[in-house]
């Protein structure tokens, strides 16, 4: 096939083209073996921890840590793992952005309830914004 002045390559089977991959080439991960492979990525954060993010500076609270068909159910597409979080404005979302150690921060300083310092709770008493 020529386009042109040059010479264009013809597929040499055009009526059955390879698939690269097919859903039946990579076993599913277990729920134990994607929690393995992505710790990496899922980072510190556990459910009740408090975190902000180095990309947008948001403060979130973890919900839930979720592995293989777990996360593909709470994502609505195949992937390994996601967090569902509480923002500080109160939206829930859930999602699978990578723990970065370089721009990410564990926050024990702040209340996993209200996202406000612990400094101005009382010792022992309920969280000021919950009262």
């Amino acid at each position: 096939m020529e386009r042109g002045n040059r010479a264009v390559p013809a597929l040499v089977d055009q009526e059955r083209p390879v698939p690269l991959m097919t859903s039946t080439s990579k076993p599913a991960l277990t729920a134990e073996r994607a929690r393995h492979v992505h710790r990496r990525r899922v980072g510190p954060r556990r459910p009740g921890g408090v975190y902000t993010s180095g990309t947008d500076g948001e403060t979130y609270v973890v919900l839930a840590v979720h592995y293989g068909a777990d996360a593909r159910a709470a994502l609505g597409h195949p992937m390994g793992w996601a967090v569902t979080v509480r923002t500080a404005d109160g939206r829930e979302r859930t999602h699978c952005t990578p723990w970065d150690p370089r721009r990410d921060r564990v926050r024990g300083d702040l209340c996993p309830r209200c996202l406000g310092p612990l400094r101005r709770h009382p010792p022992g008493g309920p969280c000021p914004a919950r009262v």
